[in-house]
């Protein structure tokens, strides 16, 4: 399980692995104004973080993958 540090910038990329042969950088920017916001509870938001890239971004970025992989699946399945 990752864990984020406190955040103390505004910006801060980092890089999540994506099954076993991807990973995605990520570039959260906070406004300054959310920073003390945002670390109140950074174990809550940073799940809801991860959700969130998990159900809407790499959805969008990994489509091809995603599909080609449930291909091959259903593939083997039927053989």
């Amino acid at each position: 399980k990752i864990a984020m540090a406190p955040l103390t910038t505004t910006r801060t990329l980092f890089e999540l692995r994506v099954g076993s042969t991807h990973t995605i950088e990520v570039l959260l920017q906070v406004r300054l104004e959310d920073l003390p916001w945002w670390n109140s509870d950074l174990r809550s938001h940073e799940r809801q973080l991860y959700k969130l890239i998990g159900r809407q971004v790499l959805r969008m970025e990994c489509r091809k993958e995603i599909e080609e992989y449930r291909a091959k699946i259903r593939e083997r399945d039927d053989a």
